[in-house]
């Protein structure tokens, strides 16, 4: 069962005034919606036309990516969970979001849900800098630069440490 998850949500056109109903993603299994994390990596999963006059209206939308098949190769290591948070909000809201969005995913995964993908955090990203690299397609020669599946770690990479009260913070800290 795909994990995914939208909310209705209403958007505002600023330059017509027009107001039309969205399905906002905010949580993508990046294994199940290739089409979704295409929008991420495209940076227009939050983007929509306006019916009325076109224009491009952006929802200021926490993220929360699970790669269900591979892992994502982040700073040299192989994560399962990413999170991009809003971009008008505070770092306690991020916390809230994610601590939300996280609770969700849980849930909908049942058994199939581990820990251990919170053992040393959740990793952080910025919208901005969410733009993952494309896998390289099949029967294609390697390329001598960095591996295209791996983000690397740069200045605006974050973290959200586990909780006091979960599982995985009081196994590991």
């Amino acid at each position: 069962m795909d994990p995914s998850y939208a909310q209705p949500a209403s958007v505002t056109c600023r330059r017509c005034g027009e107001a039309f109903s969205v399905d906002l993603w905010l949580i993508v299994d990046a294994g199940e919606r290739p089409d979704l994390l295409e929008r991420v990596r495209q940076g227009a999963l939050h983007a929509f036309p306006c019916p009325r006059c076109g224009q491009t209206v952006e929802a200021d939308a926490p993220l929360l990516l699970y790669f269900s098949r591979a892992p994502l190769r982040l700073s040299g290591r192989e994560v399962r969970l990413l999170f991009s948070p809003a971009r008008r909000t505070r770092p306690q809201e991020d916390e809230a979001q994610a601590g939300a969005l996280l609770a969700r995913l849980r849930e909908a995964l049942g058994p199939a849900w581990q820990e251990e993908w919170l053992r040393e955090g959740l990793p952080v990203l910025p919208r901005g800098l969410l733009t993952l690299p494309a896998r390289r397609p099949r029967g294609r020669p390697a390329r001598p630069d960095p591996d295209p599946g791996e983000v690397h770690r740069g200045p605006h990479l974050g973290r959200i440490p586990p909780h006091p009260g979960s599982p995985s913070r009081a196994a590991h800290g």
